[in-house]
């Protein structure tokens, strides 16, 4: 069941560290772009990631799935002055020259997009109310950058919201925005390691894209996940999930899910958002666990050596028990760990790989999820 090559352990100038070539990874990652699901740089990452998985012997499938992508060009200037903005995705189609609109404010520093949102839509009301023709969003973040929230095309409002970050905003404003829908594609990446008609595989699933460049909230996962999988693969047969569409509600995810045949007595791996960022990896990530057998005290304490605290879900069945796409997994498998957090850099386009983590924080995250996934699965 091992992997042909090692991607890992050697480059062209010889051996390294685990953790310098996971960091590499990450850097990869970045250094493709923006990672929007549909885009030219969304499709070019999935070509990487599918270079990665046959380079390591998998065997690999892409399967496409479409949608009406939100296609839109902008500009903010405050003061006369260009400033970085966002405009809410899927918002109204046309285009649009709005001059001095009213300006709010919605708090993001605790991660709450659900109260966001709603105190989000509230200024919306008002400002419909006043017939203002558009809205400036200051979002506040923990490091003081535009935040973007998750979204949905369903989720369509056909007013104009332009978001930009704390102190950028202003009521002498000018925004520009133009902007359709236009179908298209994007992909689920399939890899698989090893078959046996008696051994339901371990599923690591990671999702491909997001906001900005990504690399603490999606890099490190997709870094740990190849590594995870050329491992663990010695051992049982590793089927490797990789959904873009994750920024619009998990939209491969569930599209891979309702026609996948998911053998219910695999187990998951779910690795999700900023699992080894910065400052530490305790600080904001969340570990949930539900196994059928006794090995849960030997998991928990594998993570403690993160300082991170393994719990169990109330009902393993329920979404709302779980988190990101684990959210989607419940209910289809009997036994999950599910991994995803947040960082001061999540969401925004100050997301990038030395910002956000370290070959150290990479390599001794990666030793502790191995270790546990060994107690889960041997």
């Amino acid at each position: 069941m091992s992997p042909s090559a090692d991607i890992f352990r050697r480059n062209p100038d010889g051996e390294i560290s685990v953790g310098r070539r996971l960091y590499e990874i990450v850097c990869e990652y970045e250094n493709l772009g923006l990672h929007r699901t549909g885009a030219e740089s969304d499709h070019a990452t999935t070509a990487w990631f599918v270079n990665h998985l046959r380079r390591m012997g998998a065997s690999v499938n892409v399967h496409p799935f479409s949608f009406d992508r939100y296609d839109a060009k902008w500009s903010v200037e405050v003061n006369n002055v260009a400033v970085n903005g966002l405009p809410q995705f899927y918002g109204p189609c046309g285009e649009f020259e709005l001059r001095n609109v009213p300006v709010g404010s919605i708090d993001l520093r605790q991660f709450d997009e659900i109260g966001a949102r709603h105190d989000l839509e509230n200024q919306i009301a008002r400002a419909m109310a006043s017939d203002a023709r558009g809205l400036l969003i200051e979002t506040r973040s923990q490091s003081d950058d535009i935040y973007a929230m998750n979204t949905h095309p369903d989720w369509s409002s056909d007013f104009p919201v332009m978001f930009a970050s704390a102190d950028a905003v202003g009521p002498a404003n000018r925004i520009q925005l133009s902007a359709r829908l236009t179908r298209s594609k994007a992909f689920t990446v399939v890899g698989r390691f090893g078959h046996s008609d008696q051994t339901p595989p371990l599923i690591i699933t990671t999702p491909l894209s997001g906001w900005f460049t990504c690399a603490g909230e999606r890099g490190t996962g997709i870094a740990l996940t190849l590594r995870l999988a050329q491992e663990l693969a010695a051992h049982v047969p590793v089927e490797v999930v990789a959904a873009s569409g994750h920024e619009f509600q998990y939209m491969g995810c569930h599209e891979h899910l309702k026609s996948a045949a998911i053998d219910p007595m695999s187990r998951v791996l779910h690795m999700g958002s900023s699992i080894a960022t910065l400052p530490m990896v305790r600080d904001g990530l969340c570990a949930i666990a539900h196994v059928t057998g006794n090995q849960f005290p030997d998991m928990a304490a594998t993570l403690k050596t993160l300082d991170l605290e393994l719990t169990q879900p109330d009902d393993p069945l329920s979404p709302a028990c779980w988190q990101g796409e684990s959210e989607y997994w419940a209910g289809h498998v009997a036994q999950m760990l599910s991994l995803a957090g947040v960082s001061p850099t999540f969401h925004t386009p100050c997301d990038t790989a030395i910002a956000s983590t370290t070959p150290e924080l990479l390599s001794n995250t990666y030793s502790a999820i191995l270790e546990t996934m060994k107690a889960m699965i041997l």
